[in-house]
């Protein structure tokens, strides 16, 4: 199942700061997590989002701050509404 969600867009260019505050920023994988996956979430090199993507869901997780945004080119009209507040 890992396969789904590592092809992803976002899995290939990650950008690493997070718009609000400048913090390190890491991806947030979805779809039915493999033990590989839960390592990684473990050691803070991912986060785990859920089953469903949506086209709101967020791409990366602020680990700072704890903001989620959406690296597309839909992302200024979801971060325009104000946080997402999933996190």
């Amino acid at each position: 199942m890992a396969d789904i969600w590592q092809s992803r867009d976002v899995f290939r260019s990650r950008p690493r700061q997070c718009p609000l505050c400048g913090g390190s920023g890491i991806p947030i994988a979805y779809g039915l997590p493999d033990p590989d996956l839960f390592r990684q979430a473990e050691r803070g090199d991912v986060v785990i989002g859920g089953c469903i993507v949506e086209d709101y869901s967020p791409d990366f997780r602020c680990q700072s701050c704890g903001h989620a945004w959406i690296k597309t080119s839909r992302s200024t009209e979801v971060q325009s509404q104000g946080s997402l507040g999933l996190y």
